[in-house]
């Protein structure tokens, strides 16, 4: 359902979770860690689409690179910890008005 809502291939999700792609379609429940890092991008999605109101624009905005970010995506940065909370701290300067 999430690689569905974020329109990325399986590929691109198995990389962000550190899971090969095959072990991932193998698979029906995933090690703790692999949980984790999939919850993170989760949430973070979640808080865009709070944001943006819309699915395709904070399915856009979660796909495109970000000065702010580095020139990274945010799905690509919510492949750690630290880069989940930039996204959630670009996420709460954009709701709150703040340039970003």
């Amino acid at each position: 359902m999430l690689r569905s809502m974020l329109d990325v291939s399986k590929k691109d999700l198995s990389d962000i979770i550190h899971v090969n792609s095959r072990t991932l379609a193998r698979r029906s429940i995933l090690e703790f860690d692999e949980s984790e890092r999939l919850m993170r991008i989760a949430e973070a999605f979640q808080y865009a689409l709070e944001v943006f109101e819309s699915t395709d624009r904070a399915r856009t905005w979660f796909r495109s690179p970000k000065k702010a970010l580095g020139g990274n995506t945010p799905f690509e940065m919510c492949g750690s910890d630290i880069g989940a909370k930039e996204v959630n701290n670009l996420l709460g300067r954009i709701e709150h008005g703040v340039y970003s």
